[in-house]
């Protein structure tokens, strides 16, 4: 669930065959969970949202499971990952659970798109973003310790976490407001 996982590394991770691999995917049913119309009685979970691709197949899952109890939640089964399969996705769970907050990868619609639901993007996506604009060997000494910050994420609390930044920004806000002009002269 929590990484792009393909029929043979799950093969080979289970060391069961590609079939059984397949079979174990297709028979898949979420966990029934409470089904009382009445919103007091509702399970209330915190749900963890990705998708797995199943390559050759041109086909994808996306799934929702409890943070609290590592249960699925609901499944579909997707062309392409869109907004509208999260929506579908949330709705459907919505009947049963009452959701306390949505966790994500790092598509900008979905973070929107519940703005009565808090929702986080995963530590994952987040440091993988990080790691698009400063690269994993970055060479400034500024984003070498922005990078080092940003590996903290996942093990630190927010407050330590949003000190961290500020003094990284009080040191280089000097360097930040830098720019560099390129002039193109015809010769």
């Amino acid at each position: 669930m929590f990484s792009k996982r393909t029929y043979s590394s799950l093969s080979s991770q289970f060391n069961l065959s590609l079939p059984t691999i397949k079979k174990y995917i297709d028979n898949f049913k979420p966990n029934k969970l409470k089904t009382n119309n009445n919103k007091q009685d509702k399970q209330k979970i915190v749900a963890v949202i990705d998708t797995v691709y199943i390559k050759g197949r041109n086909l994808k899952i996306m799934l929702a499971k409890d943070c609290y109890t590592g249960k699925t939640l609901e499944r579909l089964y997707l062309k392409s990952e869109t907004i509208i399969s999260f929506i579908t996705l949330i709705e459907k769970i919505k009947q049963r659970c009452k959701i306390l907050a949505i966790v994500v990868d790092g598509r900008k619609g979905i973070l929107k798109a519940y703005p009565q639901i808090p929702t986080q993007m995963r530590q994952f996506h987040q440091i993988q973003i990080i790691n698009r604009y400063l690269t994993t060997k970055p060479k400034l000494d500024a984003s070498r310790e922005l990078r080092k910050i940003t590996l903290t994420l996942p093990t630190i609390k927010k407050e330590l976490f949003i000190k961290l930044l500020e003094k990284w920004y009080q040191k280089w806000k000097i360097l930040l407001k830098e720019k560099t002009l390129i002039l193109f002269t015809d010769k």
